[in-house]
């Protein structure tokens, strides 16, 4: 620094002694004096420091008038620079060098593109300079009414010929720099723009046509009547609605030879023309014109200084309330105090650093300790009801209704809010996604509990307890579904009642029945209270093993086709090894002669005969089926590859963010269109989704149950020790809500649907996990205006109960709709399967550790 200092003293004559006068004259050379002074830099925080002092400021937000409400800020660097015209005659001009929305992006040397966002690298001589030379420029502008950029400049360079005592012929030329042309680079990062005055390295800037009526909001909708205008389009849309303009202008006329600067901030925010590349209203005006000794590039980075600080939570606020320029330079302070310093020789301001979010700090601390203040500022409301036990009999239930019921219509008319096509596409992919898994546990259920339920139970039980669920529920997203825990459980029971001779379905009636007493039970005494102390460790772990569970499924369920359609390695064996359906009884003894089944006669009806006489069908010809195995693979596989691949569309750069939205929103629907699509386009024969065509139990008996027919009696009373165990099951739920908990009338609903699934002798539905975080998932509520180089940040859920009720509905209804649902290919629902078991992994904290 001190060969710089040398340098810059040498070129204008000064000495190594600072003068006295160097904060009173404004025509003092205040960007020397900060290098050759002692500097001062208050970052205490006593009593009467800084932060005490900018508090007193920040604190006026909510007494002080509304136009000193801080916004957001868009900041904009323009930097005198020449442009030839026809005549080759030079003339000055503004050309946009650099833009912050929250990271700094520059036009890139001699191109047409904007450079990626990435984080500002500053000096601290740089800032020094920048407050210096707002201690040293005078009387600040502050509130001032002006209409237009022509009113702004008349009283910028009277303030001018006051503070620094201009002559007319100064102020003149001063004017004339302020007021000449504006140049902003329009068009895409990788074309040009249109050029609208000059050539040659002009070619890429674009002079702006007023634009004193439009509006963020009007424009970022895409109202066509703007369509003809030089607007940044996609720029617009990335602003919140209330953002206002700070515009830094750096320059070096011939005519100075002294600094010049001043900080303007208008009192109402106004569009003025041309100011910046997009209609936005102006707020604050920060001008630096120095002379043409100093150094090239000391305007340059005071300006990259001053638009970092303008985009600073903190900053940007005292910006609002400063009533002088000491305010500002206590906010440098403040930003000075919070500023990480690099070792000396590592980076260079040339450096860009990227912006990566799990490196930064959530919040920006406010002059090194979290204030109330600006908690208040940075925390939202909280609405969550905290889970407690209430001492009251039903005390937790009677607290859950009265906690939904004001909630109870918005569940319904959320749905319809925002983006109306994010919920039709969250409804039918919990359709499919539940009818597959529905479909996948009834395949293994029916074999297993060896008919004693069946498809007919599974999509009965869907569609019953998913409406009933979705209806009355404390928690309308979780959604209920079959659970390999519970279907373990089930398998247990079935073997027990196997080796004693018991019936399984009266059986699991009375362990259903004490299951659904004991949940009542546990409603009465507010036990769900517990569910406080079940820690993110052990729902991640829970939530990973059921993850696993669908990758396991989906591969096994994958190979089963392989079963019934092997992979023909040797075509010649085909031939050689004919179809027979041959009889054997337990001693090994044949009982009748095989018979051959002739190839033409290989339909699906002369295999069940021959199973349904008691026969084994033997032999490759009975099996071969070309291409449907390899080819299933390929679905299997294509259907995750496509469903993830839209669903990462959503944050690429293609087409416009509507577009991009309704395809992510629907890419499970898309991929299961499209493969399904693919499969009769080919026409092998892939095994299809099985529905059955009438409303019949899967053994013969009646709908409802007789829970008197057991036998022996006793059993009835002895089915209250398994209940005991599957009620700890209902218990691993999950919050995931944030209008109240609800967990104390969830487990009511659930104990009446324990009656029901137990009486009517259909699968026990309970939360699926999975399934449940992918429709949360379907359901997130993303911004929409995001800064350059920031990630988008999550709102918040569509909470409602829309989805779920049309999902379970749609399930139910299935029956009726066999002659559509047979024509969906298993392998496109078991990649479906794939999809939900990655997503869901890739989600978990647990995953990220390992």
């Amino acid at each position: 620094m001190n060969r710089i200092v040398r340098k810059i003293s040498n070129t204008l004559g000064v000495t190594n002694q600072p003068r006295k006068d160097s904060f009173l004259d404004p025509r003092s050379d205040f960007l020397v004096d900060s290098l050759t002074m002692t500097q001062k830099i208050q970052i205490g925080l006593g009593e009467n420091g800084t932060v005490q002092r900018l508090c007193s400021i920040m604190e006026e937000d909510a007494v002080g008038p509304s136009e000193n409400l801080p916004h957001p800020i868009f900041c904009e660097m323009l930097k005198l620079s020449d442009i030839k015209d026809e005549n080759r005659f030079s003339a000055a001009c503004w050309r946009e060098l650099s833009r912050w929305i929250k990271y700094e992006e520059m036009v890139e040397t001699g191109s047409s593109r904007w450079s990626k966002p990435h984080i500002t690298l500053l000096t601290l001589q740089n800032l020094l300079q920048l407050k210096n030379s707002l201690r040293s420029c005078g009387e600040i502008l502050l509130d001032v009414n002006a209409d237009s950029f022509a009113v702004l400049a008349d009283k910028i360079t009277e303030s001018w010929g006051k503070s620094a005592s201009l002559s007319r012929a100064e102020i003149k030329q001063c004017k004339e720099i302020l007021m000449a042309p504006k140049y902003h680079l329009i068009g895409s990062k990788f074309g040009s723009g249109k050029e609208s005055s000059g050539s040659g390295n002009d070619s890429f800037y674009n002079l702006l046509e007023p634009l004193h009526e439009e509006s963020i909001a009007a424009i970022a909708k895409g109202d066509k009547a703007y369509g003809t205008r030089s607007v940044h389009f996609n720029l617009l849309r990335k602003l919140q609605k209330d953002t206002e303009g700070a515009c830094i202008l750096i320059g070096s006329p011939d005519f100075l030879t002294y600094p010049l600067v001043q900080f303007v901030r208008l009192k109402t925010a106004t569009v003025m023309k041309n100011l910046f590349e997009i209609p936005i209203p102006t707020r604050f005006l920060y001008i630096l014109l120095i002379p043409k000794d100093h150094m090239a590039r000391d305007s340059d980075t005071i300006g990259r200084c001053m638009g970092t600080l303008f985009v600073d939570e903190v900053f940007s606020h005292i910006c609002y309330k400063a009533k002088d320029n000491l305010h500002l330079c206590y906010g440098i302070d403040e930003f000075l105090s919070q500023s990480t310093i690099v070792p000396a020789g590592r980076l260079s301001t040339q450096n860009r650093l990227e912006p990566h979010d799990n490196l930064l700090p959530q919040k920006r601390c406010f002059g090194g300790q979290p204030t109330e203040l600006i908690r208040s500022l940075s925390q939202t409301p909280e609405t969550e009801v905290k889970l407690h036990r209430t001492g009251k009999l039903f005390g937790g239930l009677v607290e859950d209704i009265k906690t939904k019921t004001p909630w109870y219509w918005s569940d319904f008319r959320d749905a319809f809010r925002g983006r109306i096509t994010q919920t039709i596409a969250a409804a039918i992919f919990l359709f499919f996604a539940n009818v597959s898994k529905i479909i996948t546990f009834e395949g293994v259920m029916d074999h297993v509990l060896h008919k004693q339920m069946g498809a007919i139970e599974n999509i009965l039980a869907g569609g019953v307890c998913g409406v009933i669920y979705a209806l009355f529920s404390g928690q309308p997203l979780c959604v209920l579904s079959a659970t390999g825990p519970c279907l373990v459980f089930e398998v247990i029971m079935d073997v027990l009642c196997r080796k004693q001779g018991f019936d399984f379905l009266l059986i699991r009636l009375w362990v259903g029945l004490w299951t659904g007493l004991m949940l009542i039970i546990f409603v009465a005494i507010d036990a769900s209270a517990f569910v406080a102390f079940i820690t993110r460790f052990t729902e991640e772990a829970f939530a990973t093993l059921i993850s696993l569970i669908f990758l396991v499924k989906a591969v096994e369920e994958l190979m089963e086709i392989s079963y019934d359609s092997p992979v023909v390695t040797s075509v010649q064996n085909i031939f050689t090894s004919p179809c027979y359906c041959k009889f054997y009884s337990n001693d090994s003894v044949t009982l009748h002669e095989p018979y051959l089944l002739p190839p033409s006669t290989l339909a699906n009806s002369s295999k069940e005969a021959c199973l349904f006489d008691g026969g084994v069908i033997e032999g490759m010809q009975c099996f071969y089926k070309p291409d449907v195995f390899m080819f299933s693979i390929i679905l299997f596989f294509a259907t995750f590859f496509i469903a993830f691949g839209l669903k990462l569309f959503r944050h690429s750069s293609f087409f416009s963010s509507k577009v991009r939205h309704v395809v992510a929103d629907f890419n499970v629907t898309i991929a299961i269109l499209l493969m399904t699509a693919a499969k009769w386009a080919v026409g092998t024969d892939v095994p299809c989704l099985e529905v059955p065509d009438k409303l019949n139990p899967t053994r013969e008996r009646d709908w409802i149950l007789n829970p008197l027919d057991v036998k022996p009696w006793w059993m009835a009373l002895a089915c209250f020790l398994p209940a005991c165990f599957f009620s700890i099951l209902i218990l691993m739920d999950q919050n995931i809500t944030s209008k109240g908990y609800g967990y104390h009338l969830d487990l009511a609903v659930i104990a009446v649907l324990m009656f029901v699934c137990s009486i009517f002798g259909i699968p026990f539905y309970v939360a699926a996990t999975v399934i449940s975080l992918m429709h949360v998932e379907s359901l997130r509520i993303m911004s929409e205006t995001t800064a350059p180089g920031d990630a988008p940040q999550f709102l918040g859920l569509k909470e409602q109960r829309f989805t779920a009720l049309v999902a379970h509905l749609l399930i139910g209804l299935s029956v009726f709709l066999t002659p559509f649902m047979k024509l969906i290919p298993m392998p496109v629902l078991l990649g479906v399967f794939l999809y939900m078991g990655i997503v869901s992994l890739s989600g978990q904290q647990v995953t990220f550790s390992i």
